[in-house]
Parts: structure tokens; sequence; C-alpha cells
């Protein structure tokens, strides 16, 4: 059973729950997923009605601080990967090991770019072909 307490808006909510019944469809009715959505405007946004000291509002803030921790930890992983590409990394055949090789060799992209593919080629032992990409 899925559940949704607003947040969504009703017509998101709906097209959120038929997407997930088209990828979990059943072979007969019983097998689909069950959905509740429930959108009314005065649920809290925090659990106020909960004590400090209940088992069940430690629960929630150890879940809320789990996907809190996933979510940015997914978000620097990417951010990272972003930072850190090559616009080398694109080209078919060179590697890590190449890349490594080329900024070893030439004094950054630009050198690399106005160099023929033959002189690529004589100081790096890459292929012409790749080196003419």
């Amino acid at each position: 059973m899925i559940g949704i307490l607003g947040g969504m808006g009703t017509q998101a909510g709906l097209d959120f729950c038929n997407k997930l019944a088209v990828i979990n469809r059943g072979k007969i009715d019983q097998n689909y997923p069950l959905f509740m959505l429930y959108n009314k405007s005065n649920i809290p946004n925090r659990p106020q009605n909960l004590k400090k000291s209940s088992s069940s509002l430690v629960l929630l803030m150890r879940i809320r601080d789990e996907a809190h921790r996933f979510a940015i930890s997914f978000q620097k992983s990417k951010r990272k990967k972003d930072l850190t590409k090559s616009i080398f990394s694109n080209v078919n055949g060179v590697g890590k090991k190449r890349l490594e090789k080329l900024l070893q060799l030439f004094n950054g992209p630009k050198e690399i770019s106005e160099s023929s593919p033959k002189i690529i080629h004589s100081k790096t032992g890459i292929p012409i072909k790749i080196a003419t990409m």
C-alpha cells in the first residue's frame, strides 16, 4: 500500500499513482498496488501532536534525517562528477589513462586542440583515428 498525505497536489498525486500502476501492472485487479490519496490543507507540516520523548517522534526524526543524508550525499556526488568531468570525456577512445597522458605531455586543452593528429600520435602513442576526433 502506498499512501500520499498532501504535499503533491491532487493532480500530481493522481499522475504519480497512475504511473506506478502502469509500472507495477498486475495480472488481476487484486495484484495492483493499493493507493491512498488524502489531500487536506489543514494537515500540519510538523508532528506537533507527538510528545518530544515519544518513540514515534524519534523514529520519524531518524527517517527524516536519513532521507536528508541520502539526498545530500547524492547531490554532492553528482556535483563532484560534474566538476571533475573533462571536455575530453565524451571523446570515444579517450579514457582516464589517455587523458592523463595528454595532460602530462601538453600544456592544457588549448594546446591539444591546436595540435595535429600526427603530433598527438607521435607524443602520446594515441592512434591517429582517435586523435582526429
